[in-house]
């Protein structure tokens, strides 16, 4: 899921800074702003607006441990483009 909509966004401007952009009408904010806590290290600034702690609670297991395989995966990649 990150990645198919990181490629799509990029395909139409996107870049990866973590800074506020408009993507064909679509605002992209920074992480900070709404997932402060889904990444390492803990991201909440004076910018942090809501925090969404999405856990799935609702779905089955199985489709709970793909929410947290692909969580893990974008956390991966967030710290791999915007940590270093």
């Amino acid at each position: 899921n990150c990645d198919h909509q990181t490629k799509v966004a990029a395909a139409n401007g996107f870049k990866l800074t973590n800074e506020l952009q408009t993507i064909c009408g679509a605002t992209i904010y920074p992480v900070d702003v709404f997932s402060p806590i889904h990444f390492a290290p803990v991201a909440f600034t004076s910018n942090t607006l809501s925090v969404h702690h999405f856990n799935g609670s609702w779905a089955d297991d199985d489709t709970r441990n793909t929410f947290r395989l692909r969580r893990e995966k974008c956390a991966r990649f967030h710290n791999k483009f915007f940590l270093n």
